[in-house]
């Protein structure tokens, strides 16, 4: 410790690191665990968004984390539309562009859309909304019951209304599923009226 008889130094600290991964104390600053429980004065147990679509409009997902499958290991992604892949087959309509995937075509390897653009932005969302926390328990969503419908955005696409066919997308498919929906969007630009009189967001 010869440096600290310096005249120079005025100060010299020295303490054992203890970093942590953190955001595991969201759920309880917002109240979910009171909801998931069903408290008072919620009527019924554990509203844990079972049988409610969460629709995510974002960067690409992850969707073979195990916190966006069920216990049997089947995915909770029910449609996947990636907006950036070329006309094909499985272009969806009335949009024509994009590629979409189902359930079933997800759980056989079928879907190429990777989760990983952006730094991964729409799997930490997704995940904040539905996670299950089957990888981390502390660290499940708001809605860890609740199917999945995602559409990865093209951002680099400025002739269409890409949110507006996203929104229409997942309420349609929510509507052939027969259940209700919520939306998160955690997109934006500086573009526009920012005061919700633009068309795109009136629709």
């Amino acid at each position: 410790m010869q440096a600290s008889k310096e005249k120079d130094i005025k100060r010299m600290e020295h303490f054992k690191s203890n970093l942590q991964v953190l955001d595991d104390s969201s759920l309880v600053k917002n109240n979910i665990h009171p909801v998931h429980n069903g408290a008072t004065p919620l009527t019924l147990p554990g509203y844990k968004g079972k049988n409610v679509v969460i629709g995510v409009i974002d960067t690409g997902l992850d969707f073979g984390h195990p916190d966006f499958k069920d216990s049997l290991g089947n995915t909770r992604v029910k449609f996947l539309w990636d907006q950036k892949f070329a006309v094909a087959s499985n272009t969806p309509q009335p949009y024509n562009y994009g590629q979409e995937w189902d359930s079933l075509q997800i759980m056989q390897g079928n879907c190429p859309s990777v989760g990983n653009n952006n730094g991964g932005h729409g799997t930490k969302v997704t995940g904040v909304a539905a996670g299950n926390g089957i990888t981390e328990f502390k660290y499940r969503g708001i809605a860890p019951e609740a199917d999945i419908i995602f559409v990865a955005i093209d951002f680099n696409n400025s002739t269409e209304a890409i949110i507006a066919d996203a929104v229409h997308y997942i309420y349609e498919k929510a509507n052939q599923l027969g259940k209700p929906c919520v939306i998160n969007c955690s997109l934006g630009d500086y573009y526009g009226s920012h005061d919700g009189t633009d068309l795109q967001a009136q629709y």
